[in-house]
């Protein structure tokens, strides 16, 4: 007996989406797609919740795609050269999450730009970043660092942390909730 369920994808492969559900103690399934899914425009991406049809010997197809809440995505440029951007399209890389952690070293390779460009990214797919400025003991001018992260976005939360201080690993951990699988009711 065949029968629809919710799953989320957690592994995309080529043509095949390793997907989990909450039935049965969150059983994973390797799924391809259903014969109309196959020529839309949207495929399932990591994060993704779908409806899959199982059925009796674990063969499972991804009927349909829900709408994502958040999606992260770069540009797709799809065999054109970078100055010829009249069709470029996006390609979406990761759905339905709550934060992004813009992660960048406090040495010669911080750049404000890159963080403003992903802090962009991430607010127009509908996440919420957050700066995470790393070696923060190896650099004399942390604050300074900030307040140029400031700057792009005040309400972005920016956190300083030192692997071996141990500062403002604490403040990390409140995006993280212990014991918190990987959701399936959205």
């Amino acid at each position: 007996m065949s029968e629809v369920i919710r799953a989320r994808v957690i592994s995309v492969q080529r043509e095949s989406y390793l997907v989990r559900t909450e039935k049965c103690e969150k059983t994973e399934y390797m799924a391809h797609l259903n014969g109309n899914l196959r020529e839309a425009e949207q495929f399932p991406i990591v994060g993704d919740y779908v409806q899959v049809l199982v059925d009796d010997y674990d063969s499972a197809l991804i009927m349909a795609i829900e709408k994502r809440k958040s999606y992260f995505s770069r540009p797709d440029r799809g065999g054109h050269s970078d100055g010829f951007v009249k069709t470029m399209k996006e390609q979406p890389v990761v759905a339905n999450f709550d934060y992004v952690f813009i992660i960048t070293s406090l040495n010669q390779d911080f750049s404000v730009n890159r963080i403003a460009r992903y802090a962009s990214i991430t607010e127009s797919g509908g996440g919420t970043p957050v700066a995470i400025l790393t070696k923060a003991d190896l650099c004399d001018q942390v604050e300074e660092y900030v307040a140029q992260v400031r700057q792009i976005n005040d309400s972005m939360d920016i956190i300083p942390v030192s692997s071996y201080t141990g500062e403002g690993l604490d403040r990390i951990r409140k995006y993280f909730k212990e014991g918190i699988p990987l959701p399936i009711d959205g």
